[in-house]
């Protein structure tokens, strides 16, 4: 089936023009789904907004629609000329995108290719410098899933890594005087390469090109996505997840991948292996092909719960190098998944630490879900 959307562009102080897209679809997508995708294929400038991870939760995606006030996320699409404007009584941002909520309610993701407002040292606009570390954002409850790995002592880790070693610099036992004031401070050394613990890989770390693009390179925004989360409990252990897993668990899901999202891979693996020596070597894993099924998606990454995406030997390579040669990444170690799976979407977060020249980086995984 298709669409024409006929979307009215424009900043203020600029004459509104309307600019026409054909998109097609398939039955109960939604007119936000269409934009996203509008944005990916055809036109990434176009500005609009949404927030929530459920449907009428935050306004953020409000517009007109044929003259008429909608949810651009609950909004079905139709076979037919579909007119899209601004909302005209809210500050007009730049083509759909205008500022709906309050100050105190706005969310800090905007999701917008617009002047948005930027973080100051007191904070962002509308919110209290502490808010961040609070489970509410403005009005709107949120829910954080740590997903990471623990990073301890001679934790696991693939015997082609370095090892993982941390122990004490200095310890309370330790008293200091300085200008007549007692006091002590415990540090800890930590030994670990960029590949250890839960761990994000950048581009370089499997191409060998001039100018591969190193984990301080890449932009923010590959760390912080949109995601969803596939069961594939039932692939059993030393074997290899195929195509149509990958589909029929997309399926039984009920959401749909996206382009830009990241795919939560749920096998169970680690809560079966953790701290055995089948951990390094006896998981299920993608391969070649059905790598390259989910790069076909458009997303942004994957996540495996085990050391490597392919399972050891050729797949393990050929996984790396479909990453590299599709311009999409992937996790390892991240767990905990049995929180977000059967979710539907959510946010997730997996910011690397800013290392220069790095081949990949530890993250502090998370799941940002509705509470």
């Amino acid at each position: 089936m298709r669409a024409t959307l006929l979307i009215q562009r424009g900043a203020p102080g600029e004459a509104p023009r309307e600019d026409a897209f054909d998109v097609d679809f398939e039955p109960g997508e939604s007119v936000l789904d269409a934009l996203r995708r509008l944005r990916v294929t055809q036109d990434p400038t176009l500005a609009f907004r949404y927030a929530c991870l459920n449907a009428n939760a935050c306004k953020e995606c409000m517009m007109l629609l044929d003259g008429r006030v909608i949810y651009a996320c609950t909004a079905r699409l139709e076979a037919r000329d579909m007119r899209l404007a601004p909302l005209p009584n809210k500050p007009l941002l730049r083509d759909l995108a205008t500022l709906i909520a309050p100050p105190d309610e706005r969310l800090w993701e905007r999701h917008i290719h617009a002047s948005a407002p930027k973080p100051t040292a007191a904070g962002l606009p509308g919110l209290p410098p502490a808010a961040y570390s609070r489970r509410q954002l403005g009005n709107h409850m949120m829910k954080l899933i740590d997903l990471s790995r623990e990073i301890h002592h001679k934790a696991q880790r693939l015997p082609n890594h370095p090892t993982i070693e941390l122990y004490p610099f200095s310890t309370h036992a330790e008293k200091r005087v300085v200008d007549g004031y007692e006091f002590s401070s415990a540090t800890m050394v930590l030994h670990m390469g960029d590949h250890g613990g839960t761990h994000v890989d950048a581009p370089v770390h499997f191409d060998e090109a001039p100018g591969a693009m190193t984990i301080d390179q890449m932009p923010l925004e590959t760390f912080f996505t949109e995601a969803l989360c596939l069961d594939l409990t039932h692939v059993p252990d030393r074997t290899d997840i195929t195509i149509a897993h990958l589909e029929a668990a997309e399926k039984a899901s009920g959401v749909r991948i996206q382009p830009k999202d990241t795919v939560l891979l749920y096998t169970g693996f680690y809560q079966r292996a953790s701290g055995t020596e089948g951990y390094i070597t006896d998981f299920p894993g993608l391969t070649k092909e059905s790598a390259t099924w989910l790069g076909q998606k458009g997303i942004t990454a994957f996540t495996v719960e085990s050391v490597s995406p392919g399972r050891p030997g050729r797949n393990n390579f050929e996984v790396h190098h479909v990453c590299r040669d599709m311009g999409f990444t992937h996790y390892e170690g991240v767990v905990n998944l049995d929180k977000v799976v059967g979710k539907g979407r959510f946010r997730f977060i997996g910011l690397p630490l800013k290392i220069r020249g790095g081949t990949g980086s530890p993250v502090r995984a998370v799941a940002l879900l509705d509470a």
